[in-house]
């Protein structure tokens, strides 16, 4: 008996699991072909973040950002994917952008000023965007 509750427990885990890595990885329509909510250059982005972090929450948070910038930093992300940093006029953090394709963003270098669509996030140390693209 209580192999079979340890195994229909595990099911159940796993089933759970593999749900919500399936909603999170699955490609927002929105992001990818909409309109965007919002278009706002990095600097300015950053700022109403850093100025009125919970004001900027309610505005931008689960939206639709068409953000343009110059590129400071480039990072491979776990083998899967790409993180593109956008300068703002703090010296230490900017606006992340995390890119699951990296064929996505294969052409971007440092100091390329680029036009990047994403889902905001919210900040942490810098302001994160997810499901990303480079908009032309």
């Amino acid at each position: 008996m209580k192999k079979k509750v340890l195994l229909s427990v595990s099911l159940i885990v796993i089933l759970m699991t593999a749900a919500a890595m399936y909603m999170y990885n699955k490609p927002s329509s929105q992001t990818m072909s909409g309109r965007p909510d919002y278009v706002v250059n990095a600097e300015t982005f950053f700022q109403e973040f850093e100025q009125n972090e919970a004001a900027a929450n309610k505005k931008y948070l689960n939206k639709t950002v068409l953000i343009s910038g110059i590129v400071t930093e480039i990072q491979g992300v776990d083998s899967v994917g790409i993180n593109i940093t956008l300068e703002t006029l703090n010296p230490l953090f900017g606006v992340s952008c995390e890119f699951t394709d990296p064929g996505k963003a294969d052409k971007i270098k440092i100091g390329d000023e680029v036009s990047i669509k994403g889902l905001c996030t919210g900040m942490l140390l810098d302001v994160v965007l997810v499901k990303c693209s480079v908009e032309k």
